[in-house]
């Protein structure tokens, strides 16, 4: 522990702490793989997948400026965990919105000029396109990825694609997430 202690001060002295940090956490990462397949399965479990969704999809494209996902209950539509601004729209109802359209019409809804949609509620006066991709389970949609971009006309057919892959693979999550 002494050694380690002195290596600590030289590196300091030296401008190094960076590269420390960076030699400390290779270590850790080691020490993980080191662990069994039980520890792994614990840790992983521990993360949420809907959470991790929503992060990686905020964190994908520059243009991305609110990802958020709505589940379904009953005939409202309930945020959960996002990535943005906070919203005043943490419950909407499904004959409300283009997030509620996406509900009725059972489809995609890509919409390049949010402001020339007069189903469209403002969340923020900068948003000027949304991307709204059901989550179905069957042929039940339970919930939806919302995506709000300050840049007109900022989807294109690979988003939704994106979007409806994130979404297939969280579905099963999102059935169980409890937003309490």
């Amino acid at each position: 522990m002494e050694c380690l202690c002195r290596l600590i001060i030289v590196m300091e002295k030296n401008n190094a702490y960076i590269g420390w940090r960076r030699f400390l956490a290779m270590a850790l990462k080691s020490e993980i793989v080191k662990l069994e397949d039980d520890d792994k399965k614990s840790i992983m479990a521990s993360i949420d997948p809907v959470k991790a969704a929503v992060t990686y999809l905020f964190n994908t494209k520059k243009y991305y400026d609110w990802v958020g996902v709505y589940i379904r209950d009953n005939d409202d539509l309930v945020l959960g965990p996002f990535k943005g601004p906070p919203t005043p729209h943490t419950r909407i109802p499904i004959n409300l919105g283009i997030c509620g359209a996406a509900v009725r019409e059972r489809r995609i809804i890509n919409l390049g000029d949010v402001w020339g949609d007069d189903r469209f509620i403002a969340c923020s006066t900068t948003t000027r396109s949304e991307l709204v991709v059901p989550i179905w389970i069957g042929e039940e949609i339970i919930g939806e990825i919302d995506i709000d971009s300050n840049m007109p006309s900022a989807f294109s057919r690979m988003d939704e694609e994106l979007v409806r892959d994130v979404a297939e693979l969280i579905a099963g999550h999102v059935k169980l997430w409890n937003p309490s």
